[in-house]
């Protein structure tokens, strides 16, 4: 068994359990812990936008999901 898994639980189901724990803990929805993940994994820039509140999630969600621009020739 992996470390830290709960014994009997499914790893997903764990998963989900920590999300809707992290959401819990700082008072926003658990899909928000998600999109934060894949923002600060996707669009780092983003992600401290995020924390610095100058960027929304609906907003870092967008940046992550941009195409990278690609540098003229």
């Amino acid at each position: 068994m992996a470390e830290g898994a709960m014994p009997g639980v499914p790893k997903m189901a764990h998963l989900a359990k920590s999300r809707e724990h992290a959401a819990e803990m700082v008072g926003v929805s658990p899909r928000y812990v998600s999109d934060a993940k894949q923002v600060k994994k996707e669009a780092p820039e983003a992600f401290e936008g995020l924390r610095a509140g100058t960027v929304t999630m609906p907003q870092a969600c967008i940046l992550s999901t941009k195409a990278p621009d690609v540098p003229k020739a």
